[in-house]
């Protein structure tokens, strides 16, 4: 993310999961860490849900929480997120066709990008939702021209995909 600073960003988030571990000691297996934000997973142990919002409810200022699919995300408060990077990216690329795959919350803004890169730029677009059982948004089922019921399953259509573009 742009204006984003990485470091500052990277401390910040050490600091949280830090403060998140000293209160809730077992959440230490279920933390994430991505390249601008910290993921604490509770699908596992969806017990540690309360204590993790608890821990997480006064962030400092320039971060924010997110919610996601049995998860809470810390990232930069700042104007970013799938449905962004997907426009960046099929207009970088000058796209003429997208598969996008998803099964959370954050996902659907994506879905909804693709979606309108098909009206206005005449992108072909196909949208495959993996289902995660009732943990699944509805808006991903809503959205998705096809919906597969695991990972697996997502794994497998990418395979074939690729075997038919000789990847």
């Amino acid at each position: 993310i742009p204006g984003v600073d990485r470091v500052a960003l990277s401390a910040a988030l050490e600091q949280i999961e830090s403060k998140v571990i000293s209160a809730v000691p077992s959440s230490f297996l279920h933390i994430e860490r991505k390249a601008i934000s910290s993921a604490f997973h509770y699908r596992t142990a969806p017990e540690l849900e309360g204590a993790l919002r608890t821990a997480l409810a006064d962030l400092p200022e320039g971060l924010r929480l997110r919610e996601g699919r049995m998860v809470l995300e810390v990232l930069p408060n700042s104007r970013g997120g799938k449905d962004i990077a997907l426009k960046a990216l099929c207009r970088q690329l000058k796209s003429r066709a997208i598969l996008a795959m998803g099964d959370d919350a954050t996902d659907v803004a994506m879905f909804r990008a693709a979606i309108e890169l098909a009206r206005t730029d005449g992108i072909h677009v196909l949208l495959a939702g993996v289902s995660g059982g009732t943990e699944t948004p509805p808006e991903i089922v809503e959205l998705a021209d096809v919906v597969v019921r695991s990972t697996e399953e997502a794994l497998e259509g990418l395979e074939t995909v690729a075997r038919a573009l000789g990847v």
